[in-house]
């Protein structure tokens, strides 16, 4: 994409669903703390050193909600995705997953000021996460498949 500069960010983006519904956080209006200061966005967060893009999702995903790894079920992942920043005019690589959550409460932490659960129409019609997810082709089929396995209480893994 011209005018951008794409950074080599070693992160993640997660999608989190309940009963067919996707999890979007509110950040924090602080431009030098956090990335899309703000706007509404998708668990996201730096891969730590020695830690899979796996483990680094299920430990951004307690640290910013509270939900735990043993609450989750993952439905896709490591699927290669360009995020963008449009206060910063970057975009970056990073790895996103989609995970199903038997827990339909977030609990916060100090990088998010509020948390939705949005139907898959609000999803696909938020500006702030369409901005983020640009780079991930058919992101909102992949969601939509994954949902119609988490109208229930219990997760279905797709195969």
């Amino acid at each position: 994409m011209q005018g951008y500069k794409t950074i080599e960010l070693d992160g993640i983006h997660a999608v989190i669903i309940h009963k067919g519904k996707v999890l979007i956080l509110k950040r924090i209006n602080i431009p030098l703390f956090i990335i899309n200061p703000g706007k509404w966005s998708l668990v996201s967060g730096a891969r730590k050193k020695g830690e899979s893009h796996l483990d680094a999702a299920y430990r951004e995903i307690k640290e910013e909600t509270g939900i735990e790894p043993n609450e989750l079920t993952l439905l896709k992942g490591n699927i290669m995705m360009y995020a963008r920043d449009a206060k910063k005019a970057i975009r970056w690589k990073n790895r996103l997953f989609i995970f199903c959550s038997k827990k339909g409460f977030a609990k916060l932490n100090i990088e998010n000021r509020s948390s939705r659960w949005i139907t898959l129409d609000e999803f696909a019609q938020n500006p702030d996460i369409s901005e983020i997810m640009e780079g991930v082709p058919g992101i909102l089929k992949l969601v939509k498949a994954s949902a119609k396995n988490c109208k229930r209480s219990s997760c279905i893994v797709l195969n």
